[in-house]
């Protein structure tokens, strides 16, 4: 996955692709996350995560895990051109220690749902998002996956639509262009 980044960061300088690159944190671990932004309203994103696992004795407490992931996302601008709610979904795959009294990894895949708000500088090539990410696992059996649902990412972007072109506010100006 970090070859895969590099890659990318190295292909989108020489090309100016939108190509983002960034760290992704939740309450119970952290990641890396690549983005490409084939369209102003899509988006594949690639995710490694990692999780410490969740405190016992919540409902949904668990092991440690390694996941990575794909996810295909829209895009749509919510207040202006800066502030973007993205959905999506993808699949996952990765290990999994489903009990903190048990020490065995499981291998683990699934399918992924997201949704969540990215906020991109206009004068820095920098984005900040938040988002929900609830999982479903289909190995070693159905069920729920807890791990790295909530997210909070910072990514660079890459390329000419990295910085953001805002266009000003012309409400207060007549036909002319004058005041």
């Amino acid at each position: 996955m970090l070859a895969l980044g590099l890659s990318a960061i190295t292909y989108a300088q020489d090309h100016n692709h939108p190509y983002a690159a960034g760290l992704r944190a939740s309450p119970d671990g952290a990641g890396a996350t690549v983005r490409y932004h084939p369209s102003e309203l899509i988006a594949i994103e690639g995710q490694l995560n990692f999780s410490g696992g969740r405190p016992a004795g919540l409902p949904s407490s668990s092991g440690k895990s390694t996941m990575a992931g794909i996810l295909a996302q829209v895009n749509t601008p919510l207040i202006g051109p800066q502030v973007m709610v993205f959905f999506g979904a993808g699949a996952h795959y990765g290990s999994w220690i489903r009990y903190k009294d048990v020490s065995k990894n499981e291998t683990m895949y699934g399918l992924d749902l997201v949704f969540g708000v990215e906020y991109r500088f206009s004068d820095m090539p920098l984005g900040v998002s938040v988002d929900v990410k609830p999982s479903l696992n289909y190995a070693p059996d159905v069920t729920y996956f807890p791990n790295n649902l909530l997210g909070l990412s910072a990514r660079y972007y890459f390329g000419n639509k990295g910085r953001m072109k805002v266009t000003p506010n012309h409400n207060n100006r007549n036909n002319t262009g004058r005041r």
